[in-house]
């Protein structure tokens, strides 16, 4: 079981590294109607662009995506060459202008479109982890509920010991009606097997009674310097 979690582990690794090593974008942040001497051999029409082009400040473009600074300005048309980005803006008819003999036109049917890759904040050993375990992402207390009970069931099939732990990390406590889940509902569906499942940010968790058991938490037990254990 875990030799299969490591392979995909080292699996993901292998994928990002071959995507960065792939090269990355760049795009001209001053004008992006501005042209360069290079032929175009790609053209993606009919985009939701996030420029990151703060509103106001290059082109009168209808803007649709909110920043910390402000507005963006929305593209639909991006043009590139060799990888590089060298046009964004809003005409087909400009991109092709700096144009070749036949260029690719790709319809991206109203996708959005980030260009570039820019990760500001991934943790990569996290990420990768966090694709080996059941998905709990922005879904209610109810639904993670039935992912434990489904993954439990999954583990007795297997005939896991039940010294094999169900972690996970992604709830989110700003979902409208959003109540967290006690350790008493995990102990219902978990079939004795410790659940821990961590907060989207990883800076908190849901445990039940064996998980708290392993780590020799009760009613009795302090808080931690900094932290808070929520009694039931």
């Amino acid at each position: 079981m875990q030799n299969k979690r490591m392979r995909k582990i080292i699996s993901l690794f292998l994928i990002f590294g071959l995507v960065f090593a792939s090269g990355t974008f760049s795009l001209a942040m001053n004008n992006p109607k501005a042209t360069v001497s290079v032929e175009v051999d790609v053209i993606y029409i009919n985009g939701n662009i996030y420029t990151k082009y703060v509103a106001g400040e290059n082109t009168n473009s209808k803007f649709e995506f909110w920043g910390p600074y402000g507005e963006y300005e929305k593209a639909s048309v991006i043009a590139t060459s060799d990888q590089d980005i060298i046009y964004v803006g809003n005409s087909q008819a400009e991109a092709e202008a700096l144009t070749g003999d036949n260029p690719r036109i790709v319809d991206l049917g109203g996708k959005t479109v980030i260009p570039g890759l820019v990760e500001s904040h991934m943790h990569f050993m996290s990420e990768g982890t966090t694709q080996t375990m059941i998905d709990i992402f922005w879904k209610s207390k109810e639904d993670i509920i039935a992912e434990v009970e489904k993954e439990a069931q999954r583990y007795a099939d297997r005939d896991e010991p039940t010294t094999t732990w169900i972690v996970s990390r992604g709830w989110v406590d700003t979902l409208e009606g959003w109540t967290p889940a006690t350790a008493a509902e995990l102990d219902e569906v978990s079939l004795g097997y410790p659940v821990f499942l961590r907060h989207a940010s990883g800076h908190g968790g849901w445990a039940n009674t064996a998980a708290m058991e392993v780590a020799g938490v009760d009613k009795n037990t302090p808080n931690p310097e900094g932290g808070t254990i929520v009694h039931g």
